[in-house]
């Protein structure tokens, strides 16, 4: 299976689920945003204007989705 076969396949996966996506992403506080934004871009969410509990209870919902 080639790079284009998994990149290709990864895009349509991306749209069929794109509404889920957007559900999940509009029902997100704030913080929870702003924590995701950072993370993505490689940046401690620790940076972030925002104090280190919110913080890390962003981190920790978050962490509950992926399990």
């Amino acid at each position: 299976m080639s790079d284009k076969h998994i990149t290709s396949a990864i895009e349509k996966v991306i749209n069929l689920e794109s509404g889920a996506f957007q559900t999940l992403w509009d029902n997100l506080t704030t913080n929870q945003r702003q924590v995701l934004k950072k993370l993505v871009h490689g940046i401690s969410p620790y940076e972030l204007p925002i104090n280190a509990g919110s913080v890390k209870r962003a981190l920790e919902t978050c962490k509950l989705w992926i399990l």
